[in-house]
């Protein structure tokens, strides 16, 4: 994950599965400003969740099932 050109901003979450269910989460705010993101989930249907939320944003968004 890189940006083209200038600065790229990232961030990390873990436990990502809760941010797509609404509340106060900037995560998804964030991606949409075009940070890129790491999204660390260990369970894999949310994992898979994930992927298909941020299917058309593979170059910026990246999820991991790993348990930390």
């Amino acid at each position: 994950m890189h940006a083209a050109s200038g600065p790229s901003r990232f961030v990390v979450q873990v436990g990502a599965h809760e941010h797509h269910r609404g509340g106060h989460d900037i995560v998804p705010q964030l991606i949409r400003r075009g940070w890129h993101a790491l999204l660390v989930e260990p369970q894999p249907n949310l994992a898979s969740k994930l992927r298909t939320l941020y299917a058309n944003a593979t170059e910026q968004v990246r999820v991991v099932e790993v348990a930390v």
